[in-house]
């Protein structure tokens, strides 16, 4: 049942980080135009984007939004990290596809110890 709320749980948030990427998308388009140059705010705020998985337990959701977000940074943070992280790691890496650019699949995820 925790796996399924958590499915369900990301493609919701998955659906309103779209909305603010398309915005950052759209505001950047609408500054090139104006000053007909590329100065690189899409890049830069998709960059600049950090998800915090706060009390992650298992830490899937965390994972689900870093692989369906490979631009956006996703850490994750609870108060250990659960021995299912690393299996869950493992199965990323090892049927995930990588992004350009990336040497791991789950290049933009991190876990920190924190309460």
């Amino acid at each position: 049942k925790e796996l399924m709320e958590a499915m369900e749980a990301m493609t919701l948030i998955g659906a309103s980080i779209n909305v603010l990427l398309d915005e950052s998308d759209s505001s950047s388009s609408m500054n090139n135009d104006d000053n007909n140059c590329d100065n690189g705010n899409t890049q830069r705020n998709k960059h600049s984007m950090t998800i915090y998985d706060l009390a992650c337990g298992h830490g899937l959701g965390g994972m689900l939004l870093a692989y369906r977000f490979p631009e956006v940074k996703v850490v994750c943070i609870d108060m250990e990290r659960r021995p299912c992280w690393n299996t869950y790691i493992e199965a990323f890496e090892k049927f995930g596809m990588k992004s350009p650019g990336n040497d791991a699949v789950m290049a933009n995820l991190e876990f920190q110890v924190g309460d």
